[in-house]
């Protein structure tokens, strides 16, 4: 399927009205984006694709997970490379077969996600509105790390109202505090903007591994195998 990696989606759509009327640390993350701009912003949705990584690459189809590598090469490029070309990476993965999943059932929905956290971190380079862009890619990120605490609850398919939340579990607040980590680093920290790009990246990496480590076992309770 070769999806309009402009639009979008229902599962963008549900990820950013779970989190729309958050409180505490969730909606200060999300109002801060607001106060990043140029390779800052372009930073901070590139660690949130780098946190969602794990997802991709375990659960999606071999052949795909190359073609999700070099776009989120892509999204860090850009971040100490104005002249990066995201529209290709947009392009390409937009054609992915998990561009296809929307039953949360599949193996490959969560990859779906985080997929879509990708694309909107490289559409924040691309788009008009940058900072919704951006804002979406923080809604996808939190909504997925939700999805597998509500996999180790044993409630894989609760419907969560987001007037009334339950309380944040594990992989959320590890999210919430690598997302809290890296705006420090972009509004605090001096020095050239490669550095501070490269910086990111590697606490994106660390961070990472925190869903990488849970995964195989979440993988097994909600799939048997």
């Amino acid at each position: 399927m070769n999806r309009d990696p402009l639009a979008e989606s229902e599962l963008q759509r549900s990820a950013r009205d779970a989190v729309r009327e958050a409180d505490g640390p969730v909606t200060s993350i999300r109002s801060a984006i607001r106060g990043l701009d140029g390779w800052k912003l372009r930073a901070f949705v590139a660690s949130c694709a780098e946190h969602v990584a794990p997802a991709f690459k375990l659960l999606a189809s071999a052949t795909s997970v190359p073609i999700f590598e070099r776009a989120l090469h892509s999204a860090w490029a850009v971040v100490t490379n104005d002249e990066e070309n995201v529209a290709s990476s947009l392009q390409l993965i937009s054609r992915l077969p998990e561009a296809a999943v929307d039953d949360s059932h599949r193996r490959e929905y969560y990859a779906t996600l985080a997929m879509e956290v990708l694309e909107n971190a490289l559409r924040t380079s691309c788009d008009q509105d940058a900072h919704d862009s951006a804002d979406l890619a923080c809604c996808l990120a939190f909504d997925l790390y939700a999805s597998f605490d509500g996999i180790a609850s044993g409630s894989p398919n609760m419907v969560i109202d987001p007037k009334s939340p339950p309380p944040k579990g594990a992989l959320e607040s590890a999210e919430m505090n690598s997302l809290s980590n890296t705006l420090s680093i972009l509004r605090e920290e001096s020095g050239r903007r490669d550095d501070i790009g490269r910086k990111c990246e590697s606490e994106a990496k660390k961070s990472a591994q925190v869903l990488l480590q849970s995964l195989p076992a979440l993988i097994r309770q909600r799939y048997g195998k």
